[in-house]
């Protein structure tokens, strides 16, 4: 049994199990901080690939995530995949830097 939810920012479905009802979680679609709600009846769980779990490994030794689906928009999932493509352009530039470096160093 689980406790299902939707995060209040991006609608995204969670679930967890019922012990770790009104701790703080981050979204793992939209990152935002919400509280897992409290005095729910737990139910059984909604189809795989419409929710998140998440689950505890052990007492005390944090939380163990488990993504099972996504339900994000396209658009921002274009957004994501930009912003992805923008914090590589760095690193090409300083590879490309370090090639061209070796090139002109060795081609001497």
């Amino acid at each position: 049994m689980t406790i299902t939810f939707q995060c209040p920012s991006c609608g995204q479905h969670l679930e967890c199990n019922p012990d770790m009802a009104g701790e703080e979680i981050t979204c793992p679609s939209c990152s935002k901080t919400l509280r897992i709600p409290e005095g729910q009846k737990p139910r059984r769980k909604t189809s795989r690939m419409e929710s998140t779990v998440f689950e505890r490994k052990e007492p005390g030794a944090g939380h163990s995530l488990t993504v099972t689906g996504f339900d994000v928009p396209f658009g921002r999932l274009v957004v994501f995949m930009t912003k992805c493509a923008v914090a590589a352009l760095p690193a090409l530039v300083i590879i490309g830097l370090v090639v061209a470096g070796l090139v002109r160093l060795l081609g001497r």
